[in-house]
């Protein structure tokens, strides 16, 4: 799946802002819309990701066969 823009505003708590292109279909849309709702961390511990920390510290994995 492509990424799509996100974005978390800071006017509400916790909020998630997603932004498809233009160019994207409604069967990706449904089909992206389907699969957050399936496999979302609901709950998660985290509140808010060091972004910093992240870009410096990266821990990749590659799955064979995916993407």
């Amino acid at each position: 799946m492509h990424s799509r823009t996100v974005y978390f505003p800071l006017i509400a708590a916790e909020a998630l802002m997603i932004e498809p292109t233009e160019t994207e279909g409604k069967e990706n849309l449904d089909m992206f819309a389907d699969t957050m709702l399936k496999t979302a961390s609901h709950g998660a511990p985290v509140k808010r990701l060091d972004e910093v920390k992240v870009a410096k510290d990266m821990a990749l994995s590659y799955a064979p066969g995916c993407g």
